[in-house]
């Protein structure tokens, strides 16, 4: 087993407890796994901002799916989307202006992006195909493309829409044996990973794309399946395994740098960024929370099974 030193820097995760999906934040060195939102709804699919001071999420808070803002130093939520549509994955722009995501429209799931600060504004739609377009992660550095899953050739690839070229489209993936999804830059914006899973044997690994050289094949990097970048251009990821899931992460060598971390519940989001703010002060009262268990174990023995079976 060859450990590297764990990069500086936050997760950001949704994992169900007690019934919902609720929001953590947890960094390998200096804060354990703790909880942020503790109430009785769903908060999926978290992203940090550029600057590490806004995370935003998707939440079921009002009876449908909408995007919000949580503001990481005080504790305050922004509602920045009111819709009767799902909303949900958002991507920061490297500004950290807009934000881009998955909407439920009209029958057909497509990419947005809309103001992060004007909650008022309308938003613009990005792509507009009968297909299935989800996951969007806007590229880091010059912020000029969005890639994001599309079944539009048949099943789930990796494409990219460049803004430069008025959102024209063009697939990166290119497997037909594989089913992809989760597309994540690398903080430099020269390299996207995303996850594949072969149909055939259910198993899902990590390959990363080389944007600085477009036409070679992506490489195998690791498993798992829910990938994001670490400030020195290592991957962490979700790693499923029967009835348990962890986080994980490697170098794209190969060096393990978070040895496989045991989460408590099933994971439907995950980010990773530096933030200076002081947690878990603003949401000590959610870090405290622990729900009630969804069931008691037990056995109910009846007199006319024989054998004493239960």
């Amino acid at each position: 087993l060859v450990t590297a030193e764990a990069p500086q820097g936050v997760f950001f995760l949704s994992l169900i407890e007690g019934g919902n999906f609720h929001l953590f934040a947890y960094a390998p060195l200096s804060l354990p796994l703790t909880r942020l939102t503790a109430d009785a709804w769903d908060d999926i699919t978290p992203a940090i901002s550029p600057d590490g001071s806004l995370l935003a999420f998707s939440s079921r808070r009002n009876g449908y799916w909408d995007l919000y803002l949580l503001d990481l130093g005080g504790g305050g939520i922004l509602r920045l989307t009111d819709t009767p549509e799902y909303d949900a994955a958002p991507s920061w722009s490297p500004d950290g202006a807009l934000i881009a995501y998955e909407s439920y429209v009209n029958g057909n799931l497509d990419i947005y992006y809309r103001s992060a600060t004007d909650p008022g504004q309308a938003p613009f739609q990005l792509t507009q195909h009968s297909a299935a377009d989800t996951s969007p992660a806007w590229q880091p550095i010059l912020g000029r493309q969005i890639a994001f899953i599309s079944n539009r050739s048949g099943e789930s690839e990796v494409w990219i829409a460049d803004l430069d070229q008025g959102g024209n489209v063009s697939d990166v993936s290119n497997n037909p044996r594989t089913v992809e999804a989760h597309p994540a830059w690398s903080p430099d914006g020269s390299k996207l990973a995303w996850a594949s899973t072969e149909p055939d044997s259910g198993l899902t690994s990590l390959y990363v794309w080389d944007a600085r050289n477009p036409e070679a094949p992506a490489r195998w990097a690791g498993p798992g399946d829910w990938p994001v970048w670490q400030a020195d251009n290592s991957i962490a990821s979700r790693l499923p395994a029967p009835n348990q899931t962890y986080l994980t992460g490697y170098t794209t060598a190969g060096v393990i740098t978070i040895p496989p971390m045991l989460l408590p519940g099933s994971l439907y989001g995950l980010s990773f960024g530096i933030s200076s703010a002081a947690l878990p002060g603003p949401f000590q009262a959610a870090a405290q929370v622990t729900p009630a268990a969804p069931f008691g174990a037990g056995t109910n023995p009846l007199p006319y099974i024989p054998s004493g079976r239960a």
